[in-house]
């Protein structure tokens, strides 16, 4: 154990698979042990004795704890030192178990003790270690049966609820214990999942028994203007309804107030066009959209004129920046927006803002 401390203190070492497998031992280890021992036994008992059999068991069983309890006291883990030294513990005690079932099996002559009262303590406290060392082990197994389980439930759920859905592929996935419980994040691409589609895969995740909660991680799809401005310009009305609903005294000046919002929702629309037109006759520019958008940070809220481009993928990194701080110039210019005010210029993967 010294000699792996002082190596592992002059050595940095990853967190290797070799180690880890020492530091949560389960009864599997056990059994490793005492198969171990009993082969180290029969070789040491027989006519013309080997030390290759003993090596062995020395070998897989006393020497890797010893050297993973090292390396846990070298990095400060004491997770791995305890797990390592426990495992080192059982191992002897189930080597020394094996060595004594196998001698009393090949009757080789016994101790003779002073009592029957001293023998059958002897021999309980025999059973009382065995039961002692075994017992967390046991434990130990049991969950790694369960973390084994809801690996295996996490992948149906994903390849059955997630990636099922046309257009959806999954990047990657991790499961994260927290103090308000469980979550399973879930990176995908392709298709953008809608939130009621959300909602119901979170419904159904129970099913599989998995506890906590699943967080979906999505790029914003490209082209949203169908979708979201719709919804949008919509909230918009409606806000501008409810502010202004104490004022309005009958229903011919609600009709009216509509009326106006909705005429200059269509003048801002084709405001968007032409500018969106200019830009594209200019600029690199697959796609783009342009509107007026509310920002909120729960206390107060803020209009702030807002674009959103896709570059063609022709543009370099280089060019595509150059184009950017143009454009940002052409906009100002069309939207009619001083130095001072805000201006939001964003990709689909990232977002440029102007003070």
């Amino acid at each position: 154990m010294v000699t792996a401390y002082i190596f592992f203190r002059i050595t940095p070492t990853e967190d290797v698979p070799e180690l880890l497998s020492r530091t949560q031992p389960n009864i599997l280890d056990l059994f490793v042990a005492f198969f171990g021992g009993v082969a180290g036994i029969l070789a040491t008992s027989r006519s013309i004795s080997t030390n290759v059999v003993p090596g062995v068991a020395i070998a897989t069983a006393l020497m890797p704890p010893l050297c993973t309890a090292g390396y846990g006291l070298a990095i400060g883990n004491m997770d791995y030192f305890f797990g390592a030294s426990y495992l080192f513990l059982m191992n002897c005690i189930m080597i020394s178990l094996a060595a004594l079932l196998v001698v009393l099996y090949l009757r080789y002559p016994k101790f003779s003790f002073v009592n029957e009262t001293q023998k059958r303590k002897v021999r309980a406290g025999i059973l009382l270690v065995v039961l002692l060392i075994s017992v967390p082990s046991m434990y130990f197994y049991y969950n790694l049966l369960q973390e084994n389980q809801r690996k295996e439930n996490t992948i149906i759920f994903i390849e059955r609820e997630i990636t099922s859905q046309p257009g959806v592929y999954l990047n990657s996935y991790s499961f994260r214990e927290t103090e308000a419980g469980n979550i399973l994040n879930v990176n995908v691409g392709g298709t953008y999942i809608e939130a009621d589609s959300l909602a119901k895969i979170a419904e159904r995740m129970t099913n599989y028994k998995l506890e906590g909660k699943v967080n979906i991680i999505q790029p914003q799809p490209i082209g949203f203007k169908e979708q979201r401005l719709a919804s949008l310009k919509t909230d918009i009305i409606t806000e501008l309804y409810q502010n202004s609903k104490e004022g309005l005294k009958t229903k011919d000046d609600e009709i009216e107030l509509l009326k106006n919002e909705v005429k200059k929702l269509a003048q801002s629309e084709d405001a968007s066009n032409q500018i969106t037109k200019l830009a594209k006759s200019q600029y690199d520019i697959d796609q783009m959209v342009v509107d007026i958008l509310i920002y909120s940070d729960g206390n107060k809220q803020d209009t702030i004129p807002t674009a959103l481009v896709k570059w063609s993928s022709k543009v370099n990194k280089k060019s595509k920046q150059l184009q950017t701080d143009k454009l940002m110039e052409l906009l100002r210019i069309q939207l009619n927006t001083s130095e001072g005010s805000r201006l939001k210029l964003g990709t689909e993967f990232e977002e440029n803002t102007v003070e």
